[in-house]
Parts: structure tokens; sequence; C-alpha cells
């Protein structure tokens, strides 16, 4: 079973709840430099300033160690000035996010609590995706600094007729914290705090016989579970800050990360390259044309789509995701790239949205790659037979927002 925990929240001061508008961020790895400057100008106690630093104060070359360094001073100052406050009562809590997408809208929920952590892939905590060495580093500086989970890992478990919402709604017996619009992205949050010992034995009792998958946050995890073995005397240092959501919740929206590259190479070398590989034939530059197709992949340039479709493809054979079929066919083969390595990034764009994409196809030497989403079951899929798709692979949205709830270790 997966050990769960109630915890003691450390959260913002709730009681401006105008304030709560303009605090919330991203997690770290979605926030571009120009993104920070936008959040901070809303507001300058948002928690960009704990999670990545104050660039009011430091110039984008500063040591991730000065940074680290400052947060935890900042935050040790928030918490004197209860701009931070902690919660009495060790508690579990529900998160209502309402939005919008793709013209619907959703009310997800989720449960904030802490698991007792493990190592990957060794019991009930599953991952799904490779991990990079950079980020794990960076992170660990910041955890060994603040002493505190400044963002949850995103996670999902097996939930086939969704009953996870009717025991929500009927079984628990819920405080309502805050209720509130976040600027940024038009998401209406509501926080309910969940302490009564009914409740949370409840929580611990239906969780009894799940594994977890990790949703998001594989590099966090990763790193709370190597300071967990560095730090065996921080009691709570053994539990890392979760927020799990059924994977029947209607709200639960899995995406692509597309690509984009910057090269020398000429679109007819490219196309000469991957003529033995795959099929590539001319499409509208449109998402939900592509989206209708069989392929697995696209290839952008000015005005232009082409659909790839790899030599005996099978969208069942998992060991060949999209994204493994980039990897291998235009990463190694064409550009000779190293992905085992944080170098690729020099290279390769991350982007979060077809449009992205195709603006990166629209630029000077550079083609954009749409990667067609796989679907939750073939993400669970692959986690319970241990195989790991490759780094950035799958895009749960939305994102669990940092600044909601941090867990403190000491």
């Amino acid at each position: 079973m997966a050990d769960v925990h109630p915890f003691r929240g450390l959260h913002y001061n709730f009681k401006n709840k105008s304030e709560m508008e303009t605090l919330l961020a991203p997690p770290f790895d979605l926030i571009p430099y120009d993104q920070r400057q936008k959040l901070l100008s809303l507001n300058s106690r948002n928690v960009v300033r704990l999670i990545l630093g104050d660039i009011s104060t430091f110039p984008p070359n500063t040591s991730p160690k000065m940074l680290h360094e400052e947060s935890a001073a900042l935050m040790n100052r928030w918490k004197e000035e209860r701009v931070l406050v902690q919660d009495e009562a060790p508690s579990m809590y529900l998160i209502e996010d309402h939005f919008s997408w793709g013209g619907e809208t959703y009310i997800r929920k989720g449960l904030f609590l802490t698991v007792s952590l493990e190592p990957l892939g060794k019991g009930k905590i599953l991952p799904h995706e490779q991990t990079l060495q950079g980020p794990i580093r960076e992170r660990f500086g910041l955890l060994e600094n603040t002493l505190a989970h400044l963002s949850p890992v995103f996670m999902t478990f097996h939930d086939q007729t969704n009953d996870f919402q009717s025991f929500l709604t009927n079984d628990l017996k819920l405080k309502l914290m805050t209720d509130f619009v976040d600027q940024n992205t038009q998401t209406r949050h509501r926080l309910h705090q969940i302490f009564d010992e009914t409740s949370l034995k409840a929580i611990q009792n239906y969780f009894h016989d799940h594994s977890f998958l990790i949703a998001d946050g594989h590099h966090r995890y990763t790193t709370a579970f190597e300071f967990s073995q560095k730090h065996p005397e921080l009691a709570e240092a053994h539990r890392m800050m979760i927020c799990l959501v059924s994977s029947s919740d209607p709200g639960l929206i899995l995406g692509s990360i597309h690509r984009g590259i910057q090269t020398s190479l000429s679109q007819t070398d490219i196309f000469e390259k991957l003529s033995s590989m795959a099929t590539i034939e001319p499409m509208t530059p449109s998402w939900r044309a592509f989206e209708k197709s069989e392929a697995p992949l696209a290839i952008l340039g000015r005005n232009q789509a082409w659909s790839i479709s790899p030599h005996d493809h099978s969208r069942d054979d998992l060991h060949h995701s999209p994204t493994h079929l980039f990897n291998e066919m235009i990463l190694d083969r064409i550009l000779n790239l190293n992905v085992a390595t944080d170098d690729f990034l020099q290279t390769v764009s991350l982007l979060h949205s077809p449009e992205e994409a195709l603006k990166a196809g629209e630029q000077e030497a550079q083609f954009g790659f749409w990667l067609k989403p796989m679907t939750i079951p073939e993400v669970m899929t692959v986690a319970q037979k241990g195989f790991r798709l490759p780094q950035k692979a799958t895009f749960f949205w939305p994102k669990i927002m940092s600044g909601l709830l941090f867990h403190s270790l000491d």
C-alpha cells in the first residue's frame, strides 16, 4: 500500500482574499525568465521568489547557491511577519480547481497529503519518465536551505469508476480555508482543510491498496528521496507533499510536450535522412487534422506541415511512444544528440502547445514538431510494466500550482 499521512500545512495567510489572487505560480520548470517578471509585477510576495529567486534583486547569472540562501532567509522572514502561517492540527487538504479547456468548463478535485518516500519503481510509487541530473542537483540545494517542500508532486491513481468523487463529497468533513480566482490563469481555487480523525482515517483506508503514478514532478520526488537518505534525523523529510487526482477525473487532461529544433540542416537534408526511416506526407498545418491522422509525429515549416509515419510502427508498442520516436529518429540519427544528458536542451525547445510548435516552425533555421499525446491508461501501463518514457514525454494539465501549501521539514 502507498503510505499516506496528514501534515501541518504551511501556507500564505488567507485573510486577504484579493492578495491570494496574485500569489501562485506554475511549477519551477514552466516559468521562463520573462514570466518571473510578470508574476513579481503582480505581487512582490509571489511564490516565485521562493522557488526561483527574486530577479529584481539578483541578475540572471546569479549562482543557485546564493538564490537558495536568499529563498531560505525570505521564507524565515515571512514566517516571522506572519505572511506564512502553519496549521496547528495535522491535516489533509481538498483542492477544487475550476477551469476552462477547449471551450468546456471543469471542476477537478485533488487531495494534498504526504506519502512515505521510497525508491521509485520499487514499491507503490510509479514513475513514467526519465529524469535529468541538473534539475535534481539544483532543487536539492533549494531543499537543503529552506527545509521545506515548496511545490507538491502531482500524482494520480487507477480509479476506473471515478468513485473518488463521491467519496470526497459524501464521506469527509471539510472546512473551507480560501476561495479565490488566480489572476494569472483565471482558475478558481477552493481549498478545504480536513483534520478530524474520522475523515483522516477514512482517507488512509481508501488508499490502502492503491499505487500512485507520478503525473508531474519526477525531479522533485527524486530530490526529496535523495535528501531523505542524507538526513535520516529529519522525520518529515521521509515524507513528500503530493496532490492526488483520480485517473478518471474529467479535469485530468493529458497532452503532449512538443518540440522545436534549431539546426543548420535544410529541409531537404532532414527529409532525405528521414525517408529511410519513415513515410513523409504533406498535410494541412492543422492540429485537429493531425489528431485525426494515424501518424505519431509531424514536422512543421513555414506555413507547411508533413506527417511522419515510421516504418513498422504500431500504436500498441509502448516502447516506441511519440517521444521515443522523435528522440531516436530526429535527435539521435539526424542531429547526433545524446538525450541522456542535459545538453540536448540547448538545441531542443520544449513547447507546451500546438501553437508554440507552429510558431517555432516559422523561424529561420528552425523546425517545429508535433508529438501525438498518449492516453492516461497507456501511461499507466508503461509505469506498471516498469518502463520509463523519455524526459518530458507527457503534459498533465492543469498543473498543481505552487503557493497553495508548503510542507515544512523542521
